[in-house]
């Protein structure tokens, strides 16, 4: 917190602190409330990626992620672009971009997989490497048995890439990444980037993406 881009966007309190004072708050309306007053104090630490943007629960998530608390972005941000029929160069990037690379990448869900390119300043590159908890399987008493604790597919992806906020915020003169070329790799796979496995069925590619993304 000694340096102004990790504190609030009025610089009046150290960002991290504001949310872990949040966290502290138990009382739902108080938190509510809390959170309204100082929103730019979540949102910078959500977007350092200081708060996993991930599912909890008890037990596995339904397929299609209720991702309406996390959503930083709408399903219309970002613009696609497939390597099997175009080089997607960053020179020809009209905006946000979700990239598809094809080959043996795709999400824990089976959706497939794409890495996001916010285009800026070529010479200047901020590699973000997206959250989203894990998924693992572990040997119990009843056996082995799966826990679902991740984001699993490129809805989810999309809605909390945190675009438009913290340091993907683009429009904030105190952003020092603000003209920054953004290379985000998307995380759906619950394998914290570097699986290459399978469990229950569902295929964990993260290794596989993260290399696609640096071919790219």
């Amino acid at each position: 917190c000694r340096s102004d881009a990790w504190r609030t966007l009025d610089g009046s309190e150290c960002a991290l602190h504001a949310l872990q004072r949040l966290a502290r708050t138990k009382d739902t309306d108080k938190l509510s409330s809390s959170k309204r007053e100082k929103g730019s104090a979540y949102e910078a630490v959500h977007s350092h990626g200081l708060v996993g943007q991930h599912s909890h629960g008890a037990g596995r998530p339904k397929r299609k992620e209720d991702a309406s608390s996390l959503a930083t972005a709408t399903q219309d941000t970002y613009s696609s672009c497939n390597l099997s029929t175009s080089s997607c160069s960053l020179e020809s990037l009209q905006g946000p971009t979700l990239i598809y690379p094809g080959g043996e990448t795709r999400c824990l869900n089976g959706d497939a997989y794409a890495f996001a390119v916010v285009p800026g300043d070529h010479m200047k590159l901020l590699y973000y490497f997206q959250g989203g908890g894990a998924c693992w399987e572990a040997g119990g008493e009843d056996g082995k048995q799966a826990n679902w604790h991740c984001t699993e597919s490129m809805e989810t992806v999309k809605s909390t890439s945190g675009y438009g906020h913290g340091i993907q915020n683009f429009q904030n003169e105190k952003n020092p990444f603000k003209s920054y070329t953004v290379v985000m790799p998307a995380y759906c796979s619950g394998d914290v980037h570097i699986g290459n496995a399978s469990m229950s069925g569902a295929f964990q590619r993260g290794y596989v993406n993260a290399l696609a993304v640096l071919s790219w």
